[in-house]
C-alpha cells in the first residue's frame, strides 16, 4: 500500500502546535503570518479542513523561520 502524506490541514495543525510548544502564542503566529488570530485558532482546532495555499505557505514560512533560528 502506498504511503499517503497527511492533508494540509493536519500539517498546519502540527506546525502551529510546534510553534506554540516553542513558546510562540497564536496571536504572534497570526501576526507573523499575516493572518487573523481567529484563523490561526481555527486551523489549530481543525475547524478549517481545506486551508488555502496562501495561508499554508504563510504559516509554513513562520514555522521554517523559527526552526532556522534555533
Amino acid at each position: 500500500m502506498a504511503r499517503r502524506d497527511p492533508p494540509a490541514s493536519q500539517e498546519l495543525e502540527l506546525m502551529i502546535s510546534g510553534l506554540v510548544a516553542s513558546g510562540i502564542s497564536r496571536a504572534e503566529i497570526a501576526r507573523r503570518a499575516g493572518l487573523t488570530r481567529a484563523t490561526v485558532s481555527r486551523y489549530k482546532s481543525g475547524e478549517i479542513r481545506r486551508p488555502s495555499a496562501d495561508s499554508y505557505k504563510r504559516v509554513q514560512g513562520v514555522y521554517q523561520a523559527m526552526h532556522v533560528r534555533k
